[in-house]
């Protein structure tokens, strides 16, 4: 947006810019034309207030030092740079202040002349009418609210990032952030909010339906879910399962490790599952072997039942079990307890062995099989 501000008769000053065949510049370049006799720090208020921007957007350029200090002196806030004496520098100089640079520049920037233009007559308008209202009325302006769209994009980012006036919370915003803030359906108030909804419940409902459907029906279970597909057998690779699960031989290595095994061979089968997982048997001489392999009988197994925990007895526990309060006197004497408020915990083995711990002090006491 380029301002004229001319100590000069106004037919004069716009004379170069109507008729001179190697101005660059025209009238409709420019979006406030001031030229008269005032001093210019006073037009440039005026331009201030005509164009509706702050002194600190504004950038006073004048080959004349007098006029430079008097306007620096008089709007402060301005910004004035002290050009070089000779003109043919003036460019390389502007150049080299980057006085001018933008984060962006939309459709709307283009335009941004014609709007101070048409701006300046609106303030010329209100200069005319008897009253602030009857101006308005004047405009027949009509306020349209809507959703946001592509178009106003760059819009709305620029005026996150150039004014508090609409952003009170002061966050500066992207294009990419807009455009994600139109997306959500929640930021579109012009848009109800069971549309957001309903699809995600059909999801819901439909991810349901196919559950049960497939516990019902095998084909559709496996039309859904897959099959379990044989990867190794008897230590040969199926190649053809690796193509169809898009598996590459690494990847295959990759899973065996995984499960702690380190050569096809060593495998009797390897089972894809339809999760995505992979089951593995060893062969016969690499399986570990079983108390039952080698002749031995199997150790009880099950849970340990903790009877004391932090120093108290779980007595419901005690009784369940067929205990009483005298095996757990008789117990803790036998490991050396005066009281169960000694005992971390207290606990029963699936083999009938008692362990415990003492508190504070981390010793460990086992008692051998005890009976009832």
């Amino acid at each position: 947006r380029l301002p004229v501000c001319s100590k000069n008769n106004e037919p004069a000053a716009r004379e170069p810019f109507e008729k001179h065949p190697e101005m660059v510049l025209r009238l409709e370049d420019i979006s406030v034309f001031v030229a008269n006799w005032q001093d210019k720090a006073t037009n440039i208020l005026s331009i201030r207030d005509t164009l509706n921007i702050g002194l600190d957007s504004m950038v006073f350029i004048d080959d004349n030092p007098f006029e430079r200090e008097a306007v620096r002196s008089l709007v402060p806030g301005i910004t004035v740079p002290d050009l070089p004496e000779s003109p043919e520098d003036y460019v390389s100089f502007l150049r080299g202040e980057d006085l001018f640079g933008t984060a962006s520049f939309s459709s709307e920037d283009r335009a941004r002349t014609d709007q101070y233009r048409a701006e300046a007559e609106r303030v010329g308008l209100r200069s005319r009418c008897a009253d602030y209202g009857e101006y308005l009325r004047s405009l027949e302006m009509v306020a349209e609210a809507k959703p946001f769209d592509s178009f106003s994009f760059p819009r709305i980012s620029q005026l996150t990032q150039r004014s508090n006036q609409f952003n009170l919370r002061t966050v500066r915003y992207s294009e990419q952030d807009i455009a994600d803030l139109a997306a959500e359906p929640a930021s579109d108030t012009a848009v109800p909010l069971v549309y957001a909804v309903v699809p995600i419940l059909a999801l819901f409902l439909m991810q349901r339906m196919i559950s049960y459907l497939s516990l019902k029906n095998v084909k559709l279970r496996k039309f859904v879910c897959g099959r379990a597909l044989i990867v190794i057998e008897k230590g040969i690779v199926v190649e053809e399962t690796l193509k169809k699960t898009h598996y590459t031989l690494d990847d295959l290595l990759a899973q065996l490790r995984i499960q702690g095994v380190f050569s096809i061979d060593d495998v009797e089968y390897a089972i894809i599952e339809t999760g995505g997982d992979m089951s593995i048997m060893l062969k016969g001489i690499r399986q570990q072997p079983t108390y039952e392999s080698m002749g031995f009988p199997a150790p009880k197994t099950g849970l340990p039942i903790y009877i004391i925990e932090d120093g108290v007895v779980h007595r419901n526990t005690l009784y369940s079990i067929g205990y009483n309060d005298c095996w757990i006197r008789e117990t803790l004497s036998s490991l050396g307890y005066k009281t169960h408020k000694e005992v971390l915990y207290l606990c029963i083995m699936p083999d009938g062995r008692v362990c415990s711990q003492d508190k504070g002090r981390g010793n460990v006491r086992r008692l051998a099989e005890t009976t009832k």
